[in-house]
């Protein structure tokens, strides 16, 4: 099918060195940065009189800094909140700024892939599916208590998300967080 493609074996080493490299730049403008996985991390910028443009600003700023200083692009979402967040750099990749926020969710998420959402897999995307449940707005839009019943606790959860319920703070990476379990994936 691809006669030309080239396979490149990942270099796990210079991976963790670029992830290093710009976590640093991250510290330089928050100290609350909580990693997420190897290649993405939630920065929280907020504070008094901290408006959404300001922050927009400056992911642009912070995009820009890794850009010069690794050559690597970074896609960045600007949320009121972690589901946002990552909503958000999921848009515009592999080099841009997207705002998600209370005041133009239902114009930017609605209309997504329910998928879109974090913790949706494939196996929740079909049991979505199966109910007739295919954006997120449609998601947002269902009563919570029918999603407890077809998913549990997580269905609490997902309805949440939907409607941009993330009460979660930030957790810096320094931070001592007691484990609850240890899992095994492979990205």
């Amino acid at each position: 099918v691809c006669p030309n493609l080239r396979t490149v074996a990942p270099d796990f080493e210079e991976v963790l060195r670029y992830s290093g490299i710009v976590r640093g730049i991250f510290a330089r403008y928050t100290n609350r940065v909580q990693p997420f996985g190897m290649d993405e991390a939630w920065l929280d910028v907020s504070g008094p009189g901290i408006d959404i443009d300001e922050v927009f600003s400056l992911a642009n700023h912070l995009r820009h800094t890794v850009r010069e200083e690794t050559g690597l692009p970074v896609s960045v979402g600007v949320g009121d909140n972690r589901v946002f967040a990552k909503l958000g750099s999921d848009l515009k990749k592999p080099d841009g700024v997207s705002v998600v926020c209370a005041d133009n969710r239902l114009a930017v998420l609605d209309p997504l892939p329910v998928d879109s959402l974090l913790f949706i897999g494939r196996a929740t995307t079909r049991q979505l599916h199966a109910i007739g449940i295919f954006t997120v707005g449609q998601l947002a839009a269902v009563e919570p208590g029918v999603l407890r019943a077809v998913f549990g606790k997580n269905g609490l959860m997902l309805s949440g998300f939907a409607r941009g319920n993330d009460a979660a703070s930030v957790i810096a990476e320094d931070a001592q967080v007691k484990m609850k379990s240890v899992g095994n994936s492979i990205t």
